[in-house]
């Protein structure tokens, strides 16, 4: 990693160097009568598990079949990528699935990372999983909920006993022990997608996908 630094010989000189720094910074928005946290509050209330970011549904699902697929084939290699790397390499290649398929016309289409097109050297810096990982919590496609993408990917390596599991159902009454073993498990609900889904990739939702976000939303009363 390269870094950038300078020696300052007087508080003039740093105040200048600060003061360009700040005209390179990205824009944001000052809070100063601090009702952020009241506007927050009213939006979580009302559009749960949406923000303004998330642009296609398209991505729920999508990444609800990545996780699912880390959880149930990754994490079986003899050398398997831990969830950030795989997250980095299966994300890209959606991508790059979803440029080729879509041409052009992506650019329009709220594809992320859609303007660097089949490029394998570019990337975004905030990935589909992290943008929607809130609301895949919301809606019950990933929980428990209250996790952090990072503590979910640690959880999945943990396999919780048989014991763990029947006391986690309700059937075993189970002990201290296999409450925490069974508190580490996760589970990810995904739709029923053909062989086919993953080589005709494309932003829309298919029925089955539109039908299970449909469910899940209904049955969570948001």
């Amino acid at each position: 990693m390269s870094v950038i630094g300078w020696i300052d010989f007087s508080s003039e000189h740093r105040n200048k160097v600060r003061t360009v720094i700040d005209l390179l910074a990205a824009p944001g928005v000052l809070d100063e009568l601090g009702i952020g946290v009241v506007l927050s509050s009213f939006s979580d209330q009302m559009f749960p598990g949406i923000s303004t970011i998330q642009t296609r549904a398209k991505y729920f699902t999508l990444t609800a079949l990545l996780l699912d697929d880390f959880k149930q084939n990754e994490m079986r290699k003899r050398n398997p990528r831990n969830l950030e790397r795989y997250l980095e390499d299966e994300e890209k290649g959606c991508r790059i699935q979803l440029a080729e398929t879509h041409g052009e016309g992506r650019q329009n289409l709220g594809i992320i990372g859609g303007s660097f097109g089949l490029r394998r050297d570019r990337d975004v810096v905030r990935h589909p999983s992290s943008i929607y990982w809130s609301g895949l919590q919301t809606f019950g496609i990933v929980s428990p909920r209250n996790l952090s993408l990072a503590e979910f990917g640690r959880r999945v390596g943990k396999t919780p006993s048989l014991s763990a599991l029947l006391a986690e159902r309700g059937n075993d009454k189970g002990d201290d022990a296999d409450a925490e073993d069974a508190g580490s498990s996760v589970r990810v609900r995904v739709p029923e997608v053909g062989s086919e889904y993953w080589d005709t990739l494309t932003i829309d939702l298919t029925r089955e996908e539109a039908e299970f976000l449909h469910l899940q939303i209904v049955a969570k009363n948001l």
